[in-house]
Formats: structure tokens, C-alpha cells, sequence
């Protein structure tokens, strides 16, 4: 393995998820299972990815792709999670007010 910094974060993952349960318990499990959609796709991302980086580099592969889909899954875990607290906003009625006054020009 050429890349080894996963082998320490993952037990502080695990530890940090673990904090995670009673406030994901509160909620209802609509939301829940898609806040743990989306930390599962992140993780996939940044630490899978890193895996399959690492033995790709370790055997001299190129890693282009991988790096592709590392991102993607970040970024689309990060897109699950907004999605979600959106509806989780508009399911508690919250009202959003944006007010633009003033001359920026001035």
C-alpha cells in the first residue's frame, strides 16, 4: 500500500459516527437514512478511493480515473446532504427571506 493515513483515520470515523447515533436516532428516519446515504457515499469517496489509489500507484497504474471518482462521490455525497436538509427545511415550514437593498455603486 502506498498511501497509509486511511489506517489511522478510519478508527476516528468510526468513533465520530458512533457520537452521531442518538442525534440520527431523534430524527425521523426519512432524513436519517439520508444523512447516513450521504456519509456513506463521502466515505466511499475519500477513503475507498484512496484504497483503490493506492494500490493502483504501489503496481504503477495511472490514477486519473480513480482521482475522477473520488471527487464525484464527494461532491455528490455533499449534494445528498443539502438536498436532504433542504426538505428537512421545508418539511419544518421555515420561511427563507432574502432582502437586496442599497446601490452597491454608490
Amino acid at each position: 500500500m502506498y498511501y497509509r493515513w486511511y489506517l489511522f483515520f478510519i478508527p476516528i470515523v468510526f468513533a465520530v459516527s458512533l457520537i452521531y447515533i442518538p442525534f440520527l436516532k431523534r430524527l425521523p428516519l426519512f432524513f436519517s437514512s439520508r444523512f447516513i446515504l450521504a456519509g456513506f457515499v463521502f466515505l466511499s469517496g475519500s477513503i475507498g478511493m484512496e484504497m483503490v489509489e493506492s494500490i493502483l500507484t504501489s503496481q504503477g497504474h495511472s490514477v486519473g480515473v480513480s482521482i475522477l471518482l473520488e471527487e464525484t462521490l464527494e461532491m455528490l455525497a455533499v449534494v445528498i446532504l443539502i438536498h436532504t436538509l433542504l426538505l428537512y427545511i421545508a418539511k419544518a415550514n421555515y420561511t427563507l427571506k432574502l432582502q437586496v437593498s442599497g446601490n452597491p455603486h454608490r
